[in-house]
């Protein structure tokens, strides 16, 4: 069913270590609410589009969560990112998207941008590939600059995977760069010099290769929250790198706070399953 899908920004807190990031959840115009995580009313609208809520409803499941891992695999974030797909919108408006982005890319998974797990879930949904639908293109409706350039990174990235002119490893490590140079125009008019592209993407490649196996080596209800204090901790790492890289102007556009600015986007408290927080 086409509808109107939505995806909405609630600040965290005032004040506090939560209070540079937005918790995002998504509404359909037929009345449908996904949380991802968290509270499903309140804040502002961040995007719009038409899509199919049954699709949209069938990616959130289960629980509304869209088969992110709390922590592990992405936050609020990726969640409503996913349960967007269907309108080809996402909410990097979102205040703190850039921070979360670096540990779990745009649709989670550790930022692995062909996970078969979610890619096989999107099948399922009756999302096939990155090709612009007839009924998107027909519609009056703002385009999500960053979501096209992304479509256009993967589904490059897929087809050099298919005809193997690529390596899924190579395919990976393109799409994270062609990501951070979509988040990059989006915040900064005109983007980021290739050198400091270059330079952000390395520092982000070795934070996840830190990342990645102590997160994926966490099992149990318990260990959700200490992978949520060990993501936090790297971001930081990363962020007061970056900020060794960027004008201080370049790091605000992107990141919401002044360099130096401790930023959570994981909550430790949440521990696993349906439990409110971000």
């Amino acid at each position: 069913m086409t509808t109107t899908l939505t995806g909405w920004a609630v600040p965290v807190e005032k004040e506090g270590p939560l209070a540079h990031v937005d918790h995002t959840y998504v509404t359909s115009s037929d009345g449908k609410m996904w949380g991802c995580w968290g509270r499903d009313k309140g804040g502002h609208k961040i995007c719009e589009g038409k899509g199919d809520s049954k699709k949209a409803d069938c990616l959130s499941s289960p629980k509304g969560i869209a088969l992110i891992v709390y922590g592990l695999t992405g936050v609020c974030h990726q969640t409503a990112n996913r349960i967007l797909r269907p309108s080809r919108q996402t909410v990097c408006k979102a205040q703190g998207y850039a921070a979360s982005w670096v540990l779990y890319g745009a649709y989670g998974g550790t930022n692995r941008a062909f996970s078969p797990e979610w890619k096989a879930h999107e099948a399922i949904c009756g999302i096939w590939d990155w090709r612009p639908d007839p009924l998107y293109l027909s519609k009056d409706q703002e385009r999500d600059h960053y979501f096209e350039a992304m479509h256009i990174a993967y589904s490059d990235m897929a087809k050099a995977v298919d005809d193997r002119s690529a390596s899924v490893s190579e395919a990976v490590d393109e799409v994270r760069t062609k990501e951070l140079e979509a988040l990059a125009r989006n915040r900064i008019k005109g983007g980021l010099t290739p050198n400091k592209l270059t330079s952000i993407a390395s520092s982000r490649a070795d934070m996840l290769a830190e990342l990645e196996p102590a997160l994926m080596a966490l099992a149990g209800p318990e260990s959700v929250s200490a992978s949520a204090e060990r993501a936090n901790k790297l971001l930081n790492d990363f962020l007061a790198s970056v900020a060794k890289t960027l004008e201080a102007d370049e790091f605000r556009a992107i990141f919401d706070v002044d360099p130096g600015t401790q930023v959570i986007v994981a909550e430790p408290n949440i521990i696993s399953g349906w439990i409110g927080g971000l």
